[in-house]
């Protein structure tokens, strides 16, 4: 004769102060998209702070940068778009349209990845001098194209606007 599961199971009778807490995670607060820079010490300080703009006249600034390009994304890559006439010759600047950016070097080493990137980050990590660019003005850009696949790094300027 065999016995039901339930037979088999021996009842445990747990002492609630023997019970540890689950640690919960709080959940990580959602910044609006016009209001991601403020994350930078100067302009937290000059939304805090009452005469802020008095006082400094707006003498400080703090710097956006720019590659100089324009930069849709498509099927998960950022496309070179357009690139501005005064940045490239001519043959350069219609040469790399199309091409996909899958990363970023820095001049240190430091790649970062862009593919499958939201464009909004990407945008971000380009301008923003709080980015994990830092300030730095030169970069490596790791660039493919779409059809031949073949990878090309350039050196490219960032520009202070």
């Amino acid at each position: 004769r065999s016995r039901s599961s339930s037979e088999n199971v021996s009842r445990v009778i747990l002492d609630p102060s023997l019970i540890l807490p689950i640690p919960h995670q709080t959940p990580t607060p959602i910044i609006p998209k016009n209001q991601r820079l403020a994350k930078t010490s100067f302009l937290a300080a000059r939304s805090i702070i009452p005469g802020w703009d008095r006082e400094f006249g707006g003498s400080l600034r703090v710097p956006n940068y720019t590659f100089g390009t324009r930069l849709p994304q498509q099927r998960g890559y950022v496309v070179i778009d357009s690139v501005r006439p005064d940045l490239q010759d001519a043959t350069t600047r219609d040469s790399l349209i199309g091409w996909r950016l899958i990363a970023i070097r820095r001049l240190d080493g430091t790649i970062i990845d862009l593919v499958e990137m939201h464009l909004d980050d990407v945008i971000d990590i380009i301008r923003s001098p709080s980015s994990q660019l830092d300030s730095d003005t030169e970069v490596i850009l790791e660039i493919m194209h779409p059809v031949t696949l073949k990878r090309v790094s350039m050196s490219w300027n960032r520009i202070a606007i």
